[in-house]
């Protein structure tokens, strides 16, 4: 399920209140920053046994952030 941006909200916080199967996208040039949140700042999360994915789509100049778990 795709959600919308929430210009209100911090991308930190948007990631910490998706359900697992929702998915946001951003530019391509967020992707290294995008990695970092999920792998650094989200490290609390994670060993709570959240999960999200980050991939890049170079074709469409977008970054996908999917909750997995």
């Amino acid at each position: 399920m795709e959600t919308t941006l929430d210009k209100e909200l911090s991308v930190i916080d948007q990631l910490r209140q998706m359900g697992v199967g929702e998915v946001l996208k951003f530019p391509a040039g967020r992707s290294p920053y995008l990695r970092n949140l999920v792998s650094q700042r989200l490290i609390n999360e994670r060993l709570e046994g959240q999960a999200w994915t980050v991939n890049l789509d170079m074709e469409n100049g977008i970054t996908i952030v999917t909750r997995t778990a």
